[in-house]
C-alpha cells in the first residue's frame, strides 16, 4: 500500500485485492477493516477470582538482572489480573521457584535463594488445597548471590576449526567459554549447538550433544564445564522422495531442489533446495525432512514434503488522485499452466481518470509475461514478455510497445543477475517535437545483496549493478546506459535499535546525441524513492523552462534510524539528487536536495513508512512539503 501527498495533494495506490478463495475479514497493518475478529486463543476465563498484590524483594544492583528475574516470574507478571483462586496462585507461585532458579543460572549465579511467601507463609509449603484469605499478599525474594565464573572448560569430540563462539555477534568477549568468562548455564547450551552445527556442516547429519557436566565449586565461585559430542558417521544424500503435491510432478519437483544421491550431505545444500522451491510459488508450505538413520550404504534418507497452493490468483487496485484523478487496475495470475511451475500472468493499469478531459490523455498499461523456471539448472528461469504503454508527463508524452526475452539466474542466496534482450518502438511528444524511436537493447544487471533484511536492514551491504547497450534504428544512435546503486548499513547498541543507513545512486549514458536517445533511456530524479521532498521526475535538466532528462545523475542518501519501541520508530534524512547532460555527473554539480523526518511502525512484514519532506533549495513549481508511505524502508 502506497499514500503520497505532495504538495497538499493525497494520492492512495491501494494494495491488490487478491482473489483466491472467500474471504470473511480483512485485516490490514494490524488494524480490523471489515468482518468479525477471530476468536482469541489467549483469552481465558478465570474461574473463582482472587486478588493479590506483589512486593518484590530483588537483592542485586544490577539492572539487567533485576528485570530479567521479574519477567521470569509468572505470578508477578500477572500482577495487575486476579488469580485463578487459591489453587491457581498456590501453583503458579511453587512453578516461580523453578523459572526463577533457571533464570539465576542463565545469568550465571550458582548459589541464589528464593522466597516466595503467600500471606507470610512459604508457597513450597503450602497444599495446593490451602484456601488463602483475600487479598493475598504476595512477597518476592531473590537474593542472586555471586557471580560464577568458568574454572575448566572442555569440549569432547569436538570438530576440526571449532573455535568457540566463531558464529556469535560482535562484542561477545573473547571465547565467552573459557576459564575466567562469565559461566552462563545459556553459554554451555550455545556452544555445544554451534558444534554441532559445524559438524553437520561437515557431513554428519546425526551429530548430538551426549552429555553436559556441569560442577559448581562454591568455595571458589567457579564452575567446570563438560560438553561430550558424538558427531556419528558422514553421511551422504539419497535420491529425495517427493510427497504432498497433486498438482507438480514429483520428478520436477526432485530436479528443482538441484539435490542428487550420492552428493555429500550439507545443511547449506538443504536450504538451498528448500529456497529453490519456495521461489517457483507454487507451495503453500516446503520442509525437507531428514532421516533420523543412515542407511548401510551410507546414504541420508531426504523426503521433500510440499503442500499446493491454489494455481490461479485475479488481483483489482486503484488509486484516487486530486493531481492525477482515477487509476484502476488489474491483473490475473496462473502459477501452474503446464504443471511445471510455469508462470503467465497478465496486468492492465489505466491512470488519469476524471483528471483530464480527453480519453487520449489517460496513461495506459497492458502487459503480458511469462516464466518458465528451472531451464539449463534449478536456479535459471527464463522469462519472455510484451507490453503496450502510454505515459503523459508534464513534460512529455510517451507511447511505446516492447518484447523481451532473457534470463534470471541465482548465483548464490547473496548473488543473483539476469540477461535480457529487449526492442521497443515508442512515439514522443515533447518541446522538440514529434520523434519515432525504435530501440534494440541488451539488458545486463548483477545484484549482491548483504542485508540482514532487505525489508528493514541494520547492518550489511547491497550493491547492484546494470549495463544496457543499445541501437536506436531511427537516429542511428549507438549507446550504453549503465547505473550503480550501493547501500550501507550500520546499527549500535545491544538490540540494534540505533542505524545509520546510506545510499548512493549513479549512472551515465555513454554515445549518441542526447536528443537523439529515447526519453526512457535518459535520467531523472525525484520522489520518494531518490530525492524525497520534490515530486517524482521533476529532477532533470533544464531547457527553456522545460525539465528534460540527462545523460547522467547522482544521488546520495544518508538516513538516522532510531527505534523507539517495538513498533515504532523515526527516522531522519538528507537526500540530494542532480542531473547532468554531460557523460559525468560532476561538471557543474548543483544538487537539489530534500531534508525531513520520517514515522516507522512495525508491522511484521516490514515497516510501515511515513516521511516528511521539504526541498532545500525550492524552485516555482516545487512543492512546499511533500509526505509519503509505503511499506519497507526507503532503501
Amino acid at each position: 500500500m502506497q499514500i503520497r501527498l505532495v504538495g497538499g495533494v493525497m494520492v492512495l495506490a491501494a494494495s491488490f485485492l487478491q482473489i483466491a478463495e472467500p474471504a470473511s475479514a480483512l485485516e490490514l497493518f494490524g488494524f480490523q477493516i471489515f468482518g468479525e475478529d477471530e476468536p482469541d486463543s489467549d483469552k481465558v476465563e478465570i474461574l473463582d477470582p482472587l486478588d493479590y498484590t506483589v512486593s518484590p524483594e530483588i537483592l542485586t544492583s544490577e539492572g539487567k538482572l533485576r528485570r530479567r528475574l521479574l519477567a521470569a516470574s509468572d505470578v508477578w507478571q500477572r500482577r495487575n489480573e486476579p488469580a485463578s483462586g487459591s489453587a491457581g496462585l498456590i501453583v503458579a507461585a511453587k512453578a516461580d521457584y523453578r523459572r526463577l532458579l533457571a533464570t539465576l543460572y542463565t545469568e550465571g549465579h550458582y548459589a541464589g535463594a528464593i522466597s516466595i511467601l503467600l500471606n507470610g507463609v512459604e508457597a513450597g509449603d503450602l497444599p495446593n488445597t490451602s484456601q488463602l484469605r483475600a487479598p493475598v499478599s504476595v512477597t518476592l525474594s531473590v537474593d542472586p548471590g555471586p557471580g560464577y565464573r568458568f574454572g575448566t572448560t572442555r569440549v569432547e569430540n569436538p570438530p576440526s576449526g571449532f573455535i568457540l563462539g566463531s558464529d556469535w555477534p560482535p562484542g561477545t568477549v573473547r571465547s565467552v567459554f573459557a576459564s575466567g568468562d562469565p559461566a552462563r548455564a545459556d553459554v554451555i547450551d550455545d556452544v555445544g549447538e554451534e558444534a554441532v552445527d559445524l559438524w553437520r556442516s561437515k557431513g554428519h547429519p546425526l551429530a548430538v550433544v551426549t552429555d553436559r557436566e556441569v560442577v559448581a565449586n562454591h568455595a571458589t565461585n567457579t564452575v567446570d564445564a563438560l560438553i561430550v559430542l558424538e558427531p556419528g558417521q558422514q553421511a551422504s544424500l539419497e535420491e529425495p522422495s517427493v510427497r504432498g503435491s497433486k498438482r507438480v510432478p514429483p520428478g520436477f519437483i526432485r530436479y528443482m531442489t538441484g539435490l542428487s544421491e550420492g552428493e555429500g550431505y550439507s545443511p547449506e545444500a538443504l536450504d538451498r533446495a528448500r529456497a529453490r522451491l519456495t521461489r517457483l510459488g507454487v507451495f503453500r508450505s516446503v520442509r525437507l525432512v531428514e532421516g533420523t538413520e543412515i542407511g548401510e550404504d551410507g546414504l541420508l534418507p531426504i523426503t521433500v514434503d510440499v503442500q499446493d497452493r491454489k494455481p490461479r490468483r485475479v488481483g483489482v487496485g486503484a488509486t484516487l488522485s486530486s493531481l492525477d484523478g482515477i487509476g484502476l487496475e488489474a491483473f490475473w495470475l496462473h502459477r501452474n499452466v503446464l504443471g511445471r511451475a510455469e508462470r503467465l500472468r497478465f496486468d492492465a493499469k489505466v491512470g488519469g481518470i476524471d483528471d483530464v478531459r480527453s480519453v487520449s490523455d489517460y496513461d495506459y498499461l497492458a502487459s503480458v509475461s511469462y516464466r518458465v523456471p528451472g531451464v539449463f539448472n534449478p536456479d535459471t528461469d527464463l522469462e519472455v514478455g510484451a507490453s503496450a504503454e502510454q505515459n503523459v508527463f508534464d513534460i512529455y508524452r510517451d507511447r511505446s510497445v516492447s518484447a523481451y526475452v532473457g534470463f534470471r539466474r541465482i548465483f548464490t542466496p547473496r548473488l543473483d543477475g539476469s540477461l535480457f534482450l529487449d526492442t521497443s518502438y515508442s512515439r514522443v511528444e515533447d518541446e522538440i517535437g514529434t520523434r519515432e524511436f525504435l530501440t534494440f537493447a541488451v539488458e545486463s544487471e548483477l545484484t549482491f545483496d548483504k542485508r540482514d533484511n532487505p525489508t528493514d536492514a541494520t547492518r550489511g551491504y547491497y550493491l547492484s549493478g546494470e549495463v544496457t547497450p543499445f541501437y536506436e534504428v531511427e537516429f542511428e544512435s549507438l549507446a550504453v546506459r549503465s547505473e550503480l546503486d550501493a547501500r550501507g548499513y550500520l546499527s549500535f547498541g545491544a538490540t540494534r535499535g540505533t542505524v545509520l543507513a546510506a545510499r548512493i545512486g549513479i549512472g551515465s549514458v555513454l554515445g549518441g546525441a542526447l536528443r537523439e536517445l529515447p526519453p526512457d533511456q535518459l535520467f531523472f530524479s525525484g520522489g520518494g524513492g531518490s530525492v524525497r521532498g520534490y515530486g517524482f521526475r521533476s529532477i532533470g535538466t533544464e531547457v527553456g523552462g522545460d525539465t528534460l532528462g540527462g545523460r547522467s545523475f547522482l544521488e546520495l542518501s544518508a538516513e538516522y534510524r532510531q527505534r523507539i519501541t517495538e513498533s515504532f520508530g523515526m527516522v531522519a534524512f538528507v537526500d540530494s539528487g542532480f542531473v547532468s547532460n554531460d557523460t559525468l555527473p560532476f561538471a557543474g554539480y548543483d544538487p537539489r536536495i530534500g531534508v525531513g523526518l520520517g514515522l516507522r511502525y512495525n508491522t511484521g512484514l516490514g515497516p510501515l513508512r511515513l516521511d516528511i519532506g521539504t526541498p532545500v533549495d525550492r524552485r516555482p513549481n516545487d512543492p512546499r512539503v511533500a509526505f509519503y508511505i509505503g511499506l519497507g524502508q526507503a532503501f
